[in-house]
């Protein structure tokens, strides 16, 4: 076979995984409510499960919505109420003998889609002050150390959550600043 090489086992670290052939993350907006994932994209998942997938890498999720708050989330937010849909998605991802990892993003940063902004007068947030992506008129908040702080504690708080819903691993989403 040509490409045997997919089909065989991998180790991530001390997970597992079945076989090479990994979902990349996504997440289709729209499909959870109230910062949470509903049945509906943990059915999207299970799916991916079902089909073969040995890694199924689940994204993306914010670790708060304070420091940058959108008004409207776009994301689901990794937090207590929204705990047992996330151990509901890793039981079903491991009852196929696939594993799961979830991207964890602090948010959109100077890529908030202008939409956002046009609508509700959304001002993105950066690491220094830049160009808002997607607006180049509009110039992005620096963080301060007190907030960058703050996100630092909320990927702590978020990663002791996935852990104990028994997620195998997490991936860093970083590529927005």
């Amino acid at each position: 076979m040509k490409f045997q090489k997919l089909f065989e086992p991998i180790e991530i670290g001390k997970v597992h995984v079945k076989n090479r052939i990994a979902m990349s993350p996504m997440l289709p907006l729209g499909i959870y409510r109230d910062g949470m994932i509903t049945d509906r994209i943990i059915d999207y998942y299970i799916e991916r499960a079902k089909g073969g997938v040995g890694l199924v890498i689940a994204g993306v999720f914010k670790v708060e919505n304070e420091v940058e708050a959108a008004p409207i989330p776009y994301y689901p937010i990794v937090s207590l109420k929204g705990y047992g849909p996330l151990a509901e998605l890793s039981d079903y991802i491991h009852s196929h003998g696939a594993r799961i990892f979830i991207q964890l993003t602090a948010g959109t940063g100077r890529l908030i889609p202008p939409e956002v902004m046009n609508e509700f007068g959304f001002k993105p947030v950066s690491a220094s002050v830049n160009q808002a992506f997607y607006r180049p008129d509009v110039a992005t908040e620096a963080l301060s150390t007190e907030n960058v702080e703050k996100l630092a504690k909320s990927f702590r708080r978020a990663a002791e959550l996935v852990v104990a819903a028994d997620i195998d691993g997490i991936e860093l989403h970083a590529h927005q600043g």
